[in-house]
């Protein structure tokens, strides 16, 4: 019975970071250019 439990847990979370990645994506506007990396680092106080 525990067992099912942490199943059903651990696939409740899966989907809910499916579904906050899906509207963060879509927050982006679908637009992959928004996720570029810049050389320069947060720790990095300039």
């Amino acid at each position: 019975m525990r067992k099912y439990l942490v199943v059903k847990v651990a696939t409740v979370l899966i989907a809910a970071g499916v579904i906050i990645s899906a509207l963060g994506f879509a927050m982006s506007g679908f637009d992959t250019d928004n996720y570029r990396q810049y050389n320069s680092r947060w720790y990095y106080m300039n």
